[in-house]
Parts: C-alpha cells; sequence; structure tokens
C-alpha cells in the first residue's frame, strides 16, 4: 500500500522503519525540531531521521498548522494514513477534499479503556492486569473511533512504563501489520466503542512524580513503576532530592498516625522501610539527584538514615 506516516519519537519510529520494509512510504509527518542537551541545539525527532532515511518527504507543521500538511500528503495520494504518537491533532479530512482518506491510529490500550495521552502509565497505576493495543479508525473525538482490531498483554508485577512500553510496541507493529492487510483486503471491521464505558489517562505532569507518603503504599510502589523512565517517583531526604527507583509495599503493616514518611525500619542488606498512609514501603534502589543509581541498603550509611527519619 501507498501509506502516509505521522509519528514522532522513537517507538514511532520503529513503526515507520517496519512498515518500509512491505510498504511505499510516500510521505512523512513529524513534530518540528527541538533544543536538546545544555546548548540548546534543535535536534530533529526520531521519525524524521527515518523518513530522510527512506527519502520520503517530510513535513513539520507547526502545532495546530496541520491543515497544508495533510493537504500536501493528499496530494501524494496514499492508500492509508497512519499515526503512531504524533503529539498534535489531526484534521481527518481537509474542508477542500472531496474523498476523506482513513487515518489508521494505533492506541496502547484496550478502548474504550484509557482514553488519552498516557494510557500505560495510567494502566500501572490503576493496577491493571492486563492492557493492550488497539488499532482503531481515527475520528475528530479523542480516541473514540470505530476500532479494527485489539491484541492483550499481560502486565507484570515489576514491569515499569519503559518496559511494558516496549513490549507494547512489538505488538503494536504486527497488530497494525495486519491491519493494513485487512484494510488493504477489503475485510476490515468497524467495531464501535461503547462510549459509556470509557476511561481517561491524562497527560502525566512532572508535578505528579512527588511521593505523597499519605497515600497507600501499593499506590506508592506503582507510581515507582508508572512513573519510570519520566518523571521519576521523587521525595526528599534530607533536603536532598532523591528518586526511588525500585520499592515494594507491605500492606500488612499500617503506619501509626502522624507517621505517614518516617522511616520506621532499617535492615542493612534490605534497605529502609517508609510509613505510608497504608502500609509501608521497602526501599531497594534510589537515585539521589546527580549521582548514579545505588541500592538503598548502600544509601543508608551516608544519608545518615535512622528509625524516625523522615522523608518529603
Amino acid at each position: 500500500m501507498r501509506v502516509a506516516f505521522f509519528g514522532t519519537p522513537q517507538l514511532a519510529a520503529r513503526y515507520l522503519e517496519t512498515l518500509a520494509t512491505k510498504h511505499e512510504v510516500v510521505g512523512v509527518v513529524t513534530q518540528c525540531d527541538r533544543p536538546r542537551g545544555r546548548k540548546g541545539t534543535p535536534q530533529p525527532p526520531p521519525v524524521k531521521q527515518v523518513g530522510e532515511r527512506l527519502d520520503a518527504p517530510v513535513f513539520q507543521p507547526q502545532r495546530g498548522e496541520c491543515d497544508a500538511a495533510c493537504r500536501a500528503l493528499h496530494d501524494l495520494k496514499p492508500d492509508v494514513c497512519v499515526v503512531v504518537a504524533f503529539g498534535q491533532i489531526i484534521p481527518c479530512a481537509p474542508p477542500d477534499d472531496a474523498e476523506a482518506l482513513d487515518y489508521i491510529n494505533v492506541h496502547y490500550s484496550l478502548l474504550p479503556q484509557l482514553r488519552g495521552a498516557a494510557p500505560v502509565q495510567h494502566a500501572i497505576l490503576k493496577g491493571l492486569e492486563h492492557t493492550g493495543v488497539t488499532i482503531q479508525h481515527l475520528v475528530q473525538e479523542l480516541d473514540a473511533g470505530d476500532i479494527i482490531l485489539q491484541e492483550t498483554v499481560d502486565i507484570l508485577p515489576d514491569d515499569t512504563t519503559a518496559a511494558l512500553m516496549d513490549r507494547l510496541t512489538a505488538l503494536g507493529i504486527g497488530a497494525l501489520d495486519r491491519a493494513l492487510e485487512l484494510l488493504d483486503a477489503g475485510q476490515a471491521t468497524r467495531k464501535p466503542q461503547d462510549h459509556e464505558a470509557a476511561t481517561w489517562a491524562p497527560t502525566i505532569e512532572k508535578s505528579d512524580g512527588t511521593i505523597d507518603w499519605s497515600e497507600p503504599a501499593d499506590l506508592i510502589e506503582r507510581k515507582t513503576r508508572a512513573f519510570t523512565p519520566w518523571p521519576g517517583a521523587s521525595t526528599r531526604v534530607g533536603g536532598k532530592l532523591v528518586k526511588i527507583l525500585r520499592a515494594s509495599a507491605h500492606m500488612e503493616r499500617s503506619s501509626a498516625e502522624g507517621q505517614a514518611g518516617a522511616v520506621v525500619e532499617i535492615a542493612p542488606k534490605r534497605g529502609f522501610a517508609v510509613a505510608c498512609g497504608a502500609g509501608r514501603l521497602w526501599v531497594k534502589e534510589l537515585q539521589p539527584a546527580g549521582k548514579r543509581p545505588m541500592l538503598s541498603a548502600a544509601y543508608i550509611n551516608g544519608a545518615h538514615l535512622e528509625i524516625g527519619s523522615r522523608l518529603g
């Protein structure tokens, strides 16, 4: 098929590279170059780099200005437009277009569950046992289009967003390939979503990573995984910022009133436990600001932690 591609980050670049092995990529739309590093030098997004290697026309519209790029793509006469983590609203059919193209979107949840920008993080935060990939027809309402197909994956007890995202991407690449085969053969279904069953996965903000020790320990543990690699689940120890990288929740032991955030147990080989609003969190690995990750057992002495030390 002749495919036009919309996407921006590295995971989208993986889809584009695979698409190019079976289909003709007639054009690529991605976000603008962004400043990176200490010098703020503009760097191209990964999808642009792949598009240029494929010698495909690359369009980089400013936010909210996708109409012109869509018109230019339509002039290239693609059979279908594929959207993977593009990051902007796409006008599905330019006003002067007599025949609208089909836009196919890859979404990392089992829609209508977890519509929105951060479905993988919220699947972990909610403690779901499984999630998946949905290939859907794109419409103007957020993630509300008819479903072509879905694939399911289990969420493992130690899954971080990075690990789960990697498995979902491998699953999604295969799912997209099957969906395009169905479209090419005229056999793709259009299963409407149950909009009343929709749940939401809003954007994660940097401030979401700040640990509130009054929350239950199992929720805080899920945050350490959901916010890896960004923004990280962080707290302060002696006024210094520390990211909690790995932890385990023990809900059978509740903290006494007023102790949330206090160190309640120290084990030289195991680490230390912090009282939470319910239960306690055993911190296994952490990363002080400006330093490398370390086991909490190695951190205890240098940080002068003792029973009663307060975090937060």
